[in-house]
């Protein structure tokens, strides 16, 4: 519930996500009932669910690899 509520409550412009699966769900679900203007990025090399479709950019590679900047 409180995920759900975060990028309404705070008006995210990005979601970062280290990790990704059904917690991406919640979050895009968030997204499109509020008609928030939210980036989803993950981060995950093997993601638990079929998120791709839900975020706005993948990056598939482990933390340790992906480049500094993304922060």
């Amino acid at each position: 519930m409180a995920l759900y509520s975060f990028p309404a409550l705070l008006n995210s412009k990005l979601y970062l996500e280290i990790g990704s699966g059904n917690s991406t769900k919640f979050v895009r679900k968030s997204i499109r009932d509020n008609g928030l203007g939210t980036r989803i990025v993950s981060v995950d090399p093997h993601p638990r669910a079929e998120i791709d479709s839900l975020c706005d950019e993948v990056i598939r590679s482990p933390l340790e690899n992906v480049d500094l900047m993304l922060f």
